[in-house]
């Protein structure tokens, strides 16, 4: 220590001193030197950063002094393109000598770094620069709330702090399952992009994606549901029956989706009552009724909606027609005048009863022939129940005595619905 003493007394010199050799203990070497009381220069490192915000969105940088006192500031540093680097904020490291910044608002895409300066020398230390890319954000503006099977969707929106020919994507999910690409698109004026899905089938999800892969971006917007409503085909056969024989309702429902079922239901007081349910297999379902009342009767077949179409229903008239004895007359009675005080000619509708009022409308069947005439005379005085005109009986193609279908104020009905 002595001889340590005296080689820096030898040296003189305002506070500085030779390397000296000191010979300790083993004889092992020990360097010492330099000015008295230098420190390692202080470096501003970055530890970590927010690579990736979206557009509008609050960033962080996290850094930290190396070396030198803990104390002392630091600024933070940012540059756009090829603008010159500016000091964005100043901040005073903790007792770690640890410093935090978080970036709030953020809009464009920029490098940052950490200086700080040497009270010394005065010369500016900075950190490796790192790069916050500030991804666009896709907004759905509008989608096609409902149409019609194979119809048309719209989906439209714009990218919020994007720039024309930058890529957005379109996805599509169908009843809560993943997502998937339908198409992609380069933003047009004012970053907007419109796309048109032709002939959809199903109800789905449609959202916008922005898509980038260095750095690996995946920004979605929120998403919009588009029903589209099933296509529906309901017939009936025949549309004009006797009292008690069968009829059958058929049909197709689309799209083809396993498991669906119909329901056949006849309308009744004032309500709708369910006869059947069919199962839809390959898109078609049908049934076999046996009406048991007489009239017109309304029958519809319902789909009750699923995840993937909404509920339909297309309903149709039935005439059911109650079988009555008959007979037709006119030779013999052509010029004169009815019992209801109209000419009988051979052109002339109508039909004969013993107690309807004159002016009753009469639907009447037969030979799936159906015709609608009114009750022009009084009649028949055997055992039919009725008596047609020469004219009515020929529409009929009714031969002279036989059973035809009658409804009493009534008329025939139209068998096909599409909806």
């Amino acid at each position: 220590m002595g001889q340590q003493r005296g080689r820096r007394r030898r040296s003189g010199g305002a506070g500085t001193t030779l390397t000296a050799l000191l010979i300790l203990g083993a004889g092992m070497p020990v360097l010492l030197g330099g000015p008295a009381g230098a420190q390692e220069p202080a470096t501003p490192v970055i530890d970590r950063f927010s690579e990736t915000v979206r557009y509008g969105r609050a960033g962080e940088i996290h850094g930290r002094l190396r070396g030198g006192s803990m104390g002392g500031e630091v600024r933070l540093q940012r540059r756009v393109q090829t603008q010159p680097w500016a000091t964005i904020d100043t901040k005073s490291v903790d007792g770690e000598g640890r410093v935090r910044w978080r970036l709030l608002g953020l809009r464009r895409t920029a490098s940052y770094r950490l200086a700080v300066t040497q009270e010394a020398s005065g010369g500016v230390v900075t950190s490796d620069r790192v790069r916050i890319y500030v991804a666009p954000v896709p907004v759905l503006d509008r989608a096609t709330r409902a149409t019609r099977f194979r119809g048309r969707v719209i989906v439209a929106g714009h990218l919020r702090g994007g720039l024309r020919g930058q890529r957005v994507g379109l996805q599509r999910s169908l009843a809560g399952r993943a997502w998937r690409a339908l198409g992609t698109q380069r933003a047009g004026r004012n970053a907007r992009v419109r796309f048109r899905l032709g002939h959809p089938t199903k109800t789905a999800r449609y959202r916008l994606i922005f898509i980038k892969e260095s750095p690996r971006v995946r920004v979605a917007s929120r998403s919009a549901r588009s029903v589209v409503k099933p296509k529906l085909v309901v017939r009936l056969h025949p549309r004009n029956v006797f009292e008690g024989h069968r009829v059958v309702v058929a049909g197709k429902l689309l799209p083809k989706v396993a498991g669906r079922r119909m329901t056949i239901q006849l309308r009744t007081g004032g309500r709708w009552k369910t006869l059947a349910r069919p199962s839809v297999g390959d898109r078609h379902f049908r049934t076999n009724l046996r009406p048991a009342r007489t009239g017109r009767i309304r029958l519809r077949a319902r789909f009750s909606g699923d995840r993937l179409n909404p509920s339909a229903a297309g309903a149709r008239r039935l005439a059911v027609y109650r079988p009555s004895p008959a007979t037709y007359y006119g030779p013999g009675f052509y010029g004169n005048r009815t019992a209801c005080g109209q000419s009988l000619h051979t052109s002339t509708p109508g039909v004969a009863h013993k107690t309807l009022p004159c002016g009753t409308r009469v639907a009447i069947l037969y030979g799936g022939r159906t015709v609608t005439v009114r009750v022009i005379d009084r009649g028949p005085y055997g055992a039919a129940n009725w008596d047609l005109t020469g004219a009515t009986a020929r529409r009929l193609g009714f031969s002279g005595r036989g059973y035809i279908g009658v409804i009493v104020g009534g008329g025939s009905s139209g068998g096909r619905a599409a909806v």
